[in-house]
């Protein structure tokens, strides 16, 4: 079965701000390259999202809220995302410098 990856405002906010910033560094061509790979591994979700482990500080939510992580060392993202159906809606991308995640930032 495959899964249709969809983008919520919110993970879409994250992308952008995530854009902002590397255009502001600079990292151009990198920044492509980064993003390139990001989009492949978050578009690889259409197979076997379940594969990926559930959030334990989401499990009071009643939804598998799964991740996955993304990046190295400092630039290390968590991918946030959830399964309904056949789609996978990718909740946030969020980088881990931002801090805990509650779960008021996923609705």
């Amino acid at each position: 079965m495959l899964y249709q990856v969809c983008y919520t405002t919110k993970a879409m906010a994250d992308v952008n701000s995530i854009l902002t910033w590397v255009d502001a560094q600079g990292a151009n061509e990198a920044g492509d390259r980064w993003f390139i790979q990001l989009y492949a591994k978050i578009d690889a979700l259409e197979k076997q999202p379940q594969r990926y482990s559930i959030v334990s500080e989401f499990s009071q939510s009643g939804d598998e809220i799964r991740e996955f992580l993304y990046g190295s060392r400092a630039n290390k993202h968590r991918v946030i995302f959830r399964i309904h159906h056949d789609r996978v809606y990718v909740l946030r991308i969020w980088h881990r410098a931002r801090g805990r995640l509650n779960f008021e930032d996923l609705i």
